[in-house]
């Protein structure tokens, strides 16, 4: 029976975690070890979010932010309090100013979906559509200023210090 076997993770995420993590690793060097890869991806996707259109890069942005707040909500004792709750805290303002472009990235991807797989409702869809692009190209403004300003360079060097 197939809820007997063990959950096997999604072939993206098999083998993602670095050779150096065993069991003999201390808290504080895994946290780290698995902290580095977030911090790249997020550093490798902000400036395609800071530019717009890339809603995948989006996604995986948001997936680091929240990855690495998991990695310092589990293993609090890893870090002390001073250095990890600003950057617990910055990330998580990240995540607000990130969402509700998501949000809308999501919401348009399925509504142009829906439009291409039934044209017919065109022409109920597209003032709806063009109200929520509005939107998108207005949090587009929000996010451009959180990724290229002092906000997220402070993240960055909070979080890079983090892991030295």
């Amino acid at each position: 029976m197939a809820a007997d076997r063990p959950r096997q993770p999604p072939p993206a995420h098999r083998d993602r975690h670095p050779a150096e993590l065993t069991p003999a690793t201390r808290s504080d060097a895994a946290a780290k070890i698995v902290l580095r890869p977030l911090l790249a991806s997020a550093l490798r996707h902000a400036p395609a979010v800071a530019r717009g259109g890339d809603a995948d890069a989006l996604h995986d942005l948001r997936v680091a932010v929240r990855r690495s707040r998991v990695v310092l909500g589990q293993l609090k004792g890893a870090f002390p309090p001073r250095r990890r709750r600003p950057l617990g805290r910055d990330l998580a303002a990240l995540g607000r100013r990130t969402g509700p472009a998501r949000d809308l990235d999501v919401l348009l991807i399925d509504l142009e979906t829906l439009l291409a797989e039934r044209p017919a409702l065109g022409a109920g869809l597209e003032p709806l559509l063009a109200a929520l692009r509005h939107r998108r190209r207005r949090r587009q403004r929000v996010l451009a200023a959180a990724l290229e300003g002092a906000f997220f360079r402070r993240l960055q060097q909070r979080w890079q210090r983090l892991i030295e």
